[in-house]
């Protein structure tokens, strides 16, 4: 939507969810410089050091604290507070509050000391492992009702091995649904400003100087214009920001944009209502600036650069940028610390090519990551999201994990003969009830490689690598040794339809961690009901079983016709088909088109052409194809195939031709609606796509030609009885 304005993008997808789910709740406590959180474990304050001892298995509960801390824990809790129970400590809880609801309860706790005969059913639910903590946090205000029962009624919940039951029922009668944080129109929202103090060594002037000139030379080329066709309040007002701030762009300034454009970048896919502006003003080095700009402003946060240095060391030029990230609601800084950066080029987001520009983007790839990180913390909505992910991480490695799997339907759908799939790989598999879907998780550790072994390897047509390696590790090129994938499968009108799909290679510690680690993407592919940790049936509707949608019927088709046409053509007979399904159809539907084309081409036009050249007629001495294969255009129905030729001939000119086998007639013309056309020697360009183009929509990935005006008026035509365009 943004891509007609220079120095704007609607940013590439990341699901930056991602991010933010697979780090701990510990470790999105503020860190270093900000100082330490406040631990307690089960309602004694501990020593950080003493955190290790921990047996994480032991834990029932960790609640994190930020927003109060102050308040209630003094100046030692500002920095956040830390509450862990271990599942000893939530026992007793839950056993004392228990007690004071049932009198029969406490009296079975007296007379056996311990609760090790009494079987816990929440919600008719019997409860095995690791649910102390599920129990503790019951209150009045949930609790309906608590009712002990014998061993003959534990019977019907197939319980055998305890004397007595407790039943409890709370008002959640089923998962309950994540809390939902009220959200302000945008968020996150955040104002990025210049920076204050600029200083560069000598050395570094002349190179300053020049990217000045070009930065200028090229605004002054585009016109920078407010956007008028974004229909997204957000966006507008960024681009509108981005505009006037590349205005006036010059070196250093381009800090603050491409803090606006990566910050953009990353939220945009969690936060579609990302507000991220930039204005072309300053703060000093303290809070009373920041706090009168975010006032004026009414944004919650300020990323401020008080000072910016270039300076000449020994292995380059280094940029110091003093980064502030301060937030109004706390008066404080998030953040507050130096960054440096070289001019060695790192790949990736910030790629560069070794200049002094990469002295920015170096110092802005640690600076924004912090940011983000700042930002992460404080948000109500991820934090929420934080909780109800480790959820459902937790359910994922206790209970769908170790589920029993069924290998039976996956396969006999999959064939012995298909070497690209190993079911020794095979560890995790799930099915929809009436079982015409399945999708099957495989895992293996392979041996290292390469990315030119990766390349060459023909097994995965697409490959994800998910690598902590920067460009300076000696292993940078090397592939994790983690593979995993999923197949996944569709029965269609009595046909199973499959796909190898979601390759992966990526970091683990071990085997059963790789297969934890790839199963946990049931998360972002909607395993799950929005905001709960139910199993979503839609499931099998979402995501991985993606239909071909009627791309004539989207709003916006008019205004992107131009680019979804071709794909809309090619998807036209498949609409409302699984994808999964259609793709194979197709690649079946190519097949036999292959097939018919090398039929027509070895047992029609090359017999046709040899024997032109034999006999001298048409004045053919030679022919060629700029392809492998013989281009061939054609309708539907097959009735007509033209097949554009270049063709030499007998003084030795070569120039394109179009010669047309009419199917009924079994006659071959050639087509004379345009001349030959003389193609030059050494150049690939032989004019066909620019002659149809003049009379039809057509290029060389269009599998048939549908323009019925075309053959009729410009291939068929007649005059006085005869053909017109054909001789």
């Amino acid at each position: 939507m943004l891509s007609k304005m220079p120095l704007f993008q609607k940013t590439l997808r990341l699901f930056i969810f991602s991010l933010f789910y697979a780090v701990p709740l510990l470790a999105q406590l503020p860190k270093g410089g900000a100082g330490d959180p406040l631990f307690f474990i089960d309602g004694k304050e501990v020593l950080k050091s003493e955190m290790g001892n921990i047996n994480s298995n032991d834990i029932a509960t960790v609640t994190v604290l930020k927003e109060g801390a102050f308040k209630k824990y003094g100046e030692k809790g500002k920095n956040g507070v830390v509450l862990i129970e271990t599942k000893a400590y939530s026992r007793k809880r839950f056993q004392q509050y228990f007690s004071a609801k049932s009198p029969s309860y406490k009296t079975l706790l007296e007379l056996n000391s311990n609760d090790q005969n009494i079987q816990y059913i929440l919600n008719e639910k019997v409860l095995k492992n690791d649910y102390e903590g599920d129990l503790a946090s019951i209150a009045d205000s949930t609790l309906i009702s608590v009712d002990v029962i014998d061993a003959g009624e534990l019977k019907k919940y197939k319980v055998t091995d305890k004397q007595h039951g407790l039943l409890i029922k709370t008002k959640d009668k089923s998962e309950p649904q994540q809390q939902k944080v009220e959200q302000s129109k945008f968020e996150p929202e955040l104002l990025i400003l210049s920076v204050k103090k600029i200083s560069f060594d000598p050395a570094a002037a002349k190179y300053i100087e020049n990217q000045n000139k070009k930065l200028k030379q090229e605004i002054s080329s585009h016109e920078l214009t407010e956007p008028s066709d974004i229909k997204e309040e957000n966006f507008r007002l960024m681009a509108k920001s981005t505009i006037n701030y590349a205005k006036k762009l010059d070196f250093f300034k381009q800090i603050s944009i491409n803090s606006q454009n990566y910050l953009t970048y990353r939220f945009i896919e969690r936060f579609p209502n990302t507000l991220i502006l930039i204005k072309d003003t300053t703060a000093g080095n303290d809070l009373t600036d920041l706090a009168k700009i975010a006032k004026d402003e009414n944004m919650p946060y300020i990323l401020s650069f008080p000072s910016a240095h270039m300076a000449k060391e020994k292995e380059g030029f280094v940029l110091h940028l003093k980064v502030q990230l301060y937030e109004a609601e706390s008066n404080s800084f998030l953040l507050d610390k130096e960054y440096k950066g070289d001019q060695l080029n790192r790949g990736f987001e910030f790629s560069c090519d070794g200049s002094i520009q990469c002295t920015i983007n170096n110092a802005l790839s640690v600076a924004l990551t912090d940011v983000i990180k700042q930002i992460a913390l404080n948000n109500k909505t991820l934090q929420a999201g934080n909780v109800l992910a480790e959820k459902r991480a937790d359910l994922i490695k206790k209970e769908i994990f170790l589920k029993n799997m069924d290998l039976s339907l996956i396969k006999s759908v999959i064939p012995e003969a298909d070497r690209t799939v190993d079911f020794q790989d095979l560890y995790q598999s799930f099915y929809n009830d009436d079982k015409t879907k399945f999708v099957g998780f495989f895992f293996r550790r392979v041996g290292p490689q390469g990315l030119k072994d990766l390349s060459e390897n023909k097994k995965d047509l697409q490959v994800k690598i998910l690598s902590g390696a920067t460009i300076k590790d000696k292993n940078f090129l090397s592939v994790p040794q983690n593979y995993a994938y999923i197949v996944k499968g569709v029965s269609d009108k009595g046909k199973w339809y499959y796909k190898k799909d979601m390759a992966t290679y990526f970091e683990a510690s071990d085997e059963n961690e790789g297969r934890l680690i790839y199963l946990n993407n049931l998360q972002g592919w909607g395993y799950f009901k929005e905001g709960t940790s139910v199993t979503d049936p839609d499931f099998w509707e979402g995501e991985l079983f993606e239909k071909i949608e009627d791309k004539r019927k989207n709003p916006d088709w008019e205004k992107y016709r131009e680019i979804w046409e071709e794909e809309e053509l090619d998807n036209r007979n498949y609409i409302g088909m699984y994808r999964l399904v259609a793709d194979q159809m197709k690649e079946e539907r190519k097949a036999a088109e292959d097939n018919f084309k090398d039929s027509v081409a070895n047992h029609v036009f090359k017999p046709f052409y040899e024997a032109s050249i034999r006999s001298g007629l048409y004045q053919i001495a030679g022919y060629n194809s700029i392809f492998k294969d013989f281009p061939m255009i054609y309708a539907a129905d097959k009735k007509v195939i033209i097949n554009p030729m270049e063709i030499k001939d007998n003084r030795g000119v070569i120039s394109v031709r179009y010669f047309v086998f009419l199917k009924d007639s079994g006659k071959i013309y050639e087509w004379t609606y345009f001349p030959p056309f003389k193609k030059k020697k050494g150049s690939f360009e032989n004019g066909i796509m620019e002659n149809l183009g003049t009379i039809t929509k057509w290029n060389y990935s269009y599998r048939t030609l549908e323009d019925e005006q075309f053959w009729s008026k410009y291939v068929l035509a007649r005059e006085n009885g005869a053909f017109k365009y054909l001789k």
